[in-house]
């Protein structure tokens, strides 16, 4: 997530005990998380954090990472995160194997990675980004920006149908693994293989550049589809979001 907030103007991280503050700063509640991930976390640093975000406005969630304190679901219950959500962190242990067998289909759209000639396509990615996660345009406008792209270990990819962005997706390059983030399809586009077929490229990219193992976290729409693909479930978290 390191990467995803330094690749956004004013997006940022902080290290606490046991507690992580990432900020992309956009106005849906996903790109502005308190992580706790330890059992002795502190719960000071974790109120500090969501202090700040409530202070600049912006909308959050709170992750829970299993064992964490027992104190997370009060500290999100009186900030107004009520709904609670099973999110799986799902890894896969040789990700050349999908690349080899399980590579991009030859029926879908063309897909292509975002770079200096291709930059002119990023309004229509951050479109498609909103669209695929059912949120108004611009929402995600700067998440897919110069700068984004721009960002050493960071790739935005798009797959393209007559010049329309038909699915998109974010690969994050970590020492020795890749991470698959942000896969999102508009609704008109759906079930034609595209979300996985742009998984595929994101890992064979990955494995091009070293990873040995692959991660991400699974919406429940894709969740089967990176089950099909060879993902397993690592960990259980879960997510305290508003409402």
């Amino acid at each position: 997530m390191r990467l995803l907030a330094t690749g956004v103007p004013g997006g940022y991280q902080k290290v606490g005990r046991g507690v992580v503050l990432n900020v992309i700063g956009l106005p849906s509640a996903s790109t502005n998380t308190i992580h706790v991930l330890s059992p002795d976390a502190e719960r000071d640093d974790a109120e500090a954090y969501a202090d700040e975000l409530a202070g600049a406005g912006l909308p959050f969630v709170v992750r829970e990472r299993p064992g964490a304190p027992s104190w997370v679901g009060d500290l999100a219950a009186q900030r107004g995160l009520g709904r609670r959500a099973d999110f799986p962190i799902m890894v896969m242990d040789e990700p050349t194997i999908l690349t080899l067998t399980a590579g991009p289909r030859a029926d879908v759209d063309s897909i292509v990675e975002l770079d200096g000639d291709a930059l002119d396509l990023l309004p229509r990615v951050a479109e498609a980004f909103a669209l695929g996660n059912e949120l108004p345009r611009g929402v995600y406008d700067a998440l897919v920006g110069r700068r984004m792209v721009e960002q050493p270990g960071v790739a935005v990819y798009a797959s393209l149908a007559g010049g329309a962005v038909t699915s998109v997706g974010i690969r994050l390059q970590v020492p020795g693994a890749v991470g698959v983030f942000g896969i999102a399809t508009p609704p008109e586009h759906r079930r034609r293989g595209l979300g996985r077929a742009v998984t595929a490229r994101i890992l064979a990219d990955g494995v091009r550049e070293g990873a040995t193992m692959a991660f991400l976290g699974a919406s429940p729409m894709g969740f089967g589809i990176y089950q099909r693909l060879g993902f397993r479930v690592a960990e259980r978290w879960i997510f305290h979001l508003p409402g």
